[in-house]
């Protein structure tokens, strides 16, 4: 169970990208169950194009929303599900590096000038926790997963991620039509 040290706190506003209708339902239902399963945090499905993204509310505004206009329609496709000793991606939808999905990633850096930025990695967590490794395993294996699946994108998401996870607020939400 989610029993290791406190649950870590993130600073600044995310960038989501949030699956279409009946998906985004079924992955909701996967992350309601093993969330409960493991007494962690309930969160929306989403993959974070990016995070923690620092400045004022306005300039963060103005820039997600020139963000949003350039965003076309995309869809994901999960590569496998994997897992590490790592809150936020404890339990996760590794996602393929599609060209429009890297593209889009290299233009958010742009846009909020981020030069310098960790190896971009897209994933939808399915888990915040700290829980073992076999404990992971355990659920995964009770579960069936879906380990193909390919993703459409419904809109984009600017997240104040201030704080633990049920701070979290929505800033505002642009339809990738």
């Amino acid at each position: 169970m989610d029993t290791k040290v406190s649950k870590p706190r993130v600073k600044g506003y995310s960038i989501w990208l949030i699956p279409k209708g009946q998906v985004q339902s079924n992955l909701n239902s996967i992350i309601q169950q093993i969330s409960s399963h493991f007494s962690s945090s309930i969160f929306d499905p989403h993959l974070t194009l990016l995070g923690q993204i620092e400045d004022d509310h306005e300039n963060i505004l103005s820039a997600f929303q020139k963000l949003g206009r350039s965003c076309s329609p995309l869809t994901l496709q999960i590569e496998s599900i994997a897992y590490e000793d790592v809150y936020f991606r404890s339990l996760y939808f590794k996602i393929g590096q599609s060209p429009q999905l890297l593209a889009l990633n290299r233009e958010a850096r742009a846009i909020f000038k981020r030069k310098s930025e960790a190896l971009f990695s897209p994933h939808i967590s399915l888990l915040y926790s700290f829980a073992l490794e076999s404990e992971k395993q355990a659920v995964l294996d009770q579960l069936r997963i879906p380990h193909s699946l390919n993703i459409p994108i419904a809109s984009m998401e600017l997240m104040r991620t201030e704080g633990e996870v049920q701070d979290w607020e929505l800033i505002e939400r642009i339809e990738i039509q």
